[in-house]
């Protein structure tokens, strides 16, 4: 347990130092502001907003890795990897649901596909990861 203690600040510590290095120390401040273009839209919003969907991508690629490397063995790298499985589905959803109203045409139907697939893909993960999780002989392990 004490190792996943580590983890979990390794990659807090990660997520800080590549939000330090894009944004500088003021994308720490609330009204500090990006804009973000898509085709011929601008998107203005504050840089702590990035911060919580980028940070969940990390800890969902490290514990990936980490659990893929140790072959679903770690009930708490799993439990990790589960719940930052659903945040990822919840933040897809939600980016999905503000490109809708942005996007029209065949990009529409292009970009709806792709987050399926990608919502998809974040499910069955998820319940392959609960599955052997569940069959762990003793879930601390």
């Amino acid at each position: 347990m004490k190792k996943e203690i580590y983890w979990l600040a390794g990659t807090l510590v990660l997520v800080i130092v590549l939000h330090l290095f894009h944004f500088g120390w003021e994308g720490f401040q609330p009204d500090t502001q990006f804009d973000l273009q898509v085709f011929d839209s601008y998107f203005a919003m504050s840089s702590l907003y990035f911060l919580w969907p980028f940070a969940v991508t990390c800890f969902f690629l490290v514990y990936l890795v980490k659990v893929m490397a140790m072959a679903f063995s770690s009930g708490p790298a799993n439990l990790i990897l589960m719940i930052a499985s659903i945040f990822l589905f919840l933040f897809t959803t939600r980016g999905g649901l503000i490109m809708g109203g942005v996007l029209q045409g065949e990009s529409l139907v292009n970009f709806a596909t792709a987050m399926v697939v990608v919502q998809l893909v974040l499910l069955v993960l998820l319940a392959y990861t609960a599955f052997r999780t569940g069959n762990l002989k003793k879930y601390g392990s």
